[in-house]
């Protein structure tokens, strides 16, 4: 997958350090750690498949994170232990 507009914060970003953002909406995802690789690696791709054809910001970004995350096959309670959903709900 090739979306530029899509990164993944590094360990040197303070707060936002491992977070999932969309340059095009500004839509960031929190992860908390310590988290497996493998299930990080789910997470950003779910959260890449949900900005894939992002063009502005959406306000029901929440479900639409654990619906993709769910599909690419993590486990419900891994979503809620480590994205931050209620805070992207309100964006």
């Amino acid at each position: 997958m090739k979306q530029d507009w899509i990164i993944c914060h590094d360990a040197t970003q303070g707060d936002m350090a491992y977070a999932c953002e969309c340059l095009r909406c500004g839509d960031v995802q929190k992860v908390a750690m310590p988290i497996s690789i493998n299930c990080y690696v789910a997470l950003a791709r779910a959260f890449a498949k949900q900005h894939k054809h992002c063009r502005q910001r959406t306000k029901e970004i929440g479900p639409r994170i654990v619906e993709a995350a769910m599909a690419e096959g993590v486990p419900l309670n891994v979503i809620e232990d480590h994205f931050d959903l209620e805070e992207n709900q309100h964006g």
